[in-house]
């Protein structure tokens, strides 16, 4: 009981009258006076006990700065959930810019945290989700900014850096569609196409998707060949590797369509084949089987 009551006996100068910051301030200019005192000091737990307490007791008075410099205490102390929490608020309570460049390149830094796994959860397990989270509340709160464009850019080079291509592909789509001027547009352009590429599962599977990926290499490759770009032969490499993939199927479902006896169908997609990939060897092949196709129809035709 004696400990017990010990126990209760210390708790009871907080619960009746408050914490160590609230029983410090005696009004809101000594509460303001204390608090950035503290965080002028680097003291930057005690800045954020005494900005809260002056939340609750003075709600009225500097409610932006008060909040702002909580969440700035917080993030210079590393405690980078409860910033962005604090600043989340900030943005949504008050519409002003006056802060934005500074919660801009703090909410920067920690969505590069989150994404880097640099932040873990009970330090084990990486948190990448909430850098996300992060990452779209720029884009969202300043879309016209130059912020929001980097913030989407960095969000699409994590996705495609990660294999999520589904992902990364309506990134690098956003991106090519709203800075068409940019200077990272030639990157956009390139990932993009390698995006619908890895995403496919494979000839015989997404076709369409891999014709899709082909027409954005060849876009990249008449826009940004002339300029000697970095990716250049690398989308010359990979379209031509496409293509023979193409050239391929569509030749194979000429003979499929000649199996059955269907030389007309059969002669279409070996035409397809030699139209579209003709420097691939399912062109080629497709020329020979062509020939021979309308052959046969001239012969069938001459019959009749």
């Amino acid at each position: 009981m004696r400990a017990f009551g010990a126990i209760v006996l210390l708790a009871l100068p907080g619960c009746l009258f408050g914490s160590g910051a609230e029983s410090r301030i005696t009004s809101a200019t000594e509460g303001i006076r204390l608090a950035d005192s503290a965080f002028e000091g680097d003291r930057y737990d005690e800045a954020d006990e005494l900005y809260e307490a002056m939340q609750d007791r003075y709600p009225d008075v500097f409610p932006e700065e008060v909040l702002f410099k909580r969440a700035r205490a917080n993030f210079l102390s590393g405690d980078y959930g409860e910033a962005f929490a604090l600043y989340d608020r900030l943005a949504d309570e008050f519409f002003s810019n006056r802060y934005a460049d500074q919660m801009i390149a703090d909410e920067f830094v920690i969505g590069q945290k989150y994404l880097d796994g640099e932040i873990r959860w009970l330090g084990i397990f990486p948190r990448r989700s909430q850098g996300v989270k992060v990452f779209h509340h720029i884009m969202t709160h300043w879309p016209r900014s130059s912020a929001a464009e980097e913030a989407r850019r960095l969000l699409a080079e994590y996705y495609f850096e990660d294999g999520a291509y589904a992902d990364a592909i309506a990134e690098y789509l956003e991106l090519r569609k709203k800075y068409p001027s940019s200077r990272w547009k030639p990157v956009y352009d390139y990932r993009y196409a390698v995006s619908l590429r890895m995403e496919c599962k494979g000839v015989d599977y997404d076709r369409g998707r891999l014709e899709a990926a082909r027409l954005a290499f060849l876009e990249y490759l008449d826009a940004w060949r002339p300029t000697g770009h970095t990716f250049v032969k690398s989308a010359e490499t990979q379209l031509a590797e496409l293509e023979e993939m193409l050239g391929e199927k569509e030749y194979r479902i000429g003979g499929f369509y000649e199996w059955f006896d269907e030389p007309l169908g059969a002669a279409v997609h070996y035409e397809k084949a030699i139209q579209r990939y003709p420097r691939t060897e399912g062109a080629k092949a497709s020329a020979e089987a062509l020939s021979e196709v309308e052959e046969e129809m001239a012969e069938e035709g001459g019959d009749r």
